[in-house]
């Protein structure tokens, strides 16, 4: 049976699903039409809980620091879990600009290498850490955008004997376009070419396994569809053991069991896999927060998320496209994501002006760089759709 449809309890009445059981731990997704996940997550009461225990234990000055370092662990493996990756390919870093500007600056770069990015798709965070590789010789390609999506046919007719390095979003915070990673993924692999993945916009919400998709690096903040907060970002990569960081911490380096205080030899040996990364102290308030998130997640399941969400923007699309919006989102269902972007009919409202009609009725959005932005996770359902679609109808030219 569906994760999502209704189940009847032991004395007859009707269960909550598990997304409507999941709605109610959001206080905003009830007060409001939260619609904005792409911006950043609402709290649940899970997350808030988890963050004033560790707060009480801050207060009350308990030397649990050896706990807090278990529960690093413990959430590394979650991420592992939630990627089927092993615990070693992670790593915890600021952000996703973080992580991102982290691997790609460990890479063996030569004068002549290129890499390819497509500004128009990504979001800054995923331009601006490569731009200062032109100081190395190294050329950086950039694509249009040609549509909802970067295609594997653009990347394939762009990159050459010479391209290192690909830096694409498995989802557009500005069209909503979802990529066909398998694709792009296996393209890399073939032609020895490294694939950093931007992942803030689906890890959590789309599901990804490394041992099918081969990308080469993932990195994402915690403060959107992990459910977590601002401050913490994670970090998969693969095959770590053959970079060598240009930042280094006493925690990237191996010194066994020896406490962290301790200075091993100016010869140093490098911590296992992506833990190379791992930049001194952690941020242990935004570890305990996500993981309470993670665990919401992990208990419905990244695939009963995505065909959820995937339903709520496809009705969405599919009522924008009838009231003559214009998408520019993907209305192809391999490209559909959680995210709906459209701008208003032709000659009607003007985007402003449909996000404050959004705004004075409770439904909470963004713009984004081509129009209204829209953006579903565990706690949306079919009403917020509806809700939506019904405010919109009052724009001048939306039909009936």
């Amino acid at each position: 049976m569906n994760e999502g449809m209704s189940r009847i309890a032991p004395n007859g009445g009707s269960m909550l699903t598990v997304f409507e059981k999941a709605r109610q731990e959001f206080p905003a997704a009830t007060a409001l039409t939260y619609v904005d996940i792409s911006a950043r997550n609402p709290m649940s009461n899970r997350v808030r809980a988890a963050i004033e225990a560790y707060l009480d234990d801050r207060q009350r000055s308990l030397d649990n620091k050896h706990l807090w370092f278990e529960k690093v662990e413990r959430v590394r493996a979650k991420v592992a879990s939630l990627l089927g990756a092993e615990s070693d390919d992670i790593t915890f870093t600021k952000n996703t600009s973080h992580g991102i500007t982290s691997v790609i600056a460990s890479l063996p770069w030569e004068a002549g290498d290129n890499a390819i990015i497509t500004p128009d798709f990504e979001h800054p965070n995923n331009v601006y850490p490569w731009l200062p590789l032109r100081r190395c010789g190294v050329k950086i390609k950039t694509l249009p955008l040609e549509g909802p999506v970067v295609t594997l046919e653009q990347l394939e007719r762009a990159a050459d004997a010479d391209t290192k390095a690909i830096g694409i979003a498995s989802v557009s915070f500005a069209t909503g376009g979802r990529v066909d990673l398998d694709g792009i993924a296996g393209f890399c692999k073939e032609r020895g070419i490294f694939l950093m993945v931007d992942g803030v916009q689906s890890f959590g919400i789309m599901p990804l396994d490394v041992r099918r998709t081969p990308i080469s690096a993932l990195a994402s903040a915690t403060s959107k569809s992990l459910l977590g907060l601002y401050g913490l970002g994670v970090l998969y990569c693969r095959d770590a053991a053959n970079l060598d960081p240009m930042q280094l911490s006493r925690f990237g380096v191996d010194l066994g069991d020896e406490h962290e205080y301790v200075q091993g030899d100016i010869a140093y040996k490098l911590a296992a896999g992506a833990r190379r990364f791992d930049m001194g102290n952690y941020n242990y308030l935004a570890i305990h927060a996500l993981d309470a998130g993670l665990d919401h997640i992990l208990e419905i399941g990244v695939e009963q998320i995505q065909a959820h969400v995937l339903r709520l923007s496809g009705d969405l699309t599919e009522g924008l496209t009838h009231m003559g919006f214009q998408l520019v989102s993907s209305t192809n269902p391999s490209e559909l994501s959680h995210v709906v972007v459209c701008a208003p009919p032709p000659g009607g409202a003007s985007i402003p002006e449909c996000s404050k009609l959004l705004n004075d009725n409770g439904i909470r959005h963004t713009i984004r760089r081509f129009g209204l932005r829209m953006s579903f996770h565990l706690y949306n359902n079919a009403s917020d759709v509806e809700r939506i679609l019904t405010v919109l109808a009052r724009v001048p030219g939306a039909r009936s």
